[in-house]
């Protein structure tokens, strides 16, 4: 395909970033090339605090389980800080999971995540595949003709 770029392949990388170090990280990651973007799942404190109660089916934390939730908060931050700072071209998509009602978290991450498909029913004799296919391509849509 001389002259022409190839078109890249689509992957989509789900981590927690289990990883304590950002070198890693990168190393995880190397097979796969540089995100395109790096999604941000994040609550406030007390809500985590609640989800830990609901899970646990507890009706408080004690001092030893209230340190763990602080100091896994925390990392956190920081883990998110250094990928963000090391990642500077790359946009976050911050999505604020105790802020809105889980099926508005769906609903957001099916935005992002949900095959876009253009459906066009036509005439076998119109000469529009081309066209459509190349739009399709161009904004990462899965095209459909229909006689």
């Amino acid at each position: 395909m001389e002259g022409k770029e190839a078109v890249p392949r689509r992957r989509f990388v789900f981590r927690g970033y289990p990883q304590k170090k950002l070198d890693d990280f990168q190393k995880f990651i190397a097979p796969f090339g540089n995100p395109e973007f790096i999604l941000a799942l994040t609550c406030k404190d007390d809500i985590v605090r609640q989800r830990y109660l609901k899970k646990h089916d507890v009706d408080d934390v004690n001092e030893e389980q209230q340190a763990e939730l602080t100091e896994d908060s925390k990392l956190n931050k920081k883990i998110r800080t250094e990928l963000t700072n090391h990642f500077k071209e790359v946009p976050v998509v911050n999505i604020d999971t105790g802020k809105d009602s889980m099926e508005v978290v769906a609903r957001t991450l099916a935005d992002k995540f949900a095959a876009k498909v253009i459906l066009v029913n036509h005439e076998s004799s119109l000469s529009v595949d081309t066209a459509c296919s190349n739009l399709a391509i161009r904004y990462n849509c899965l095209y459909v003709s229909a006689y």
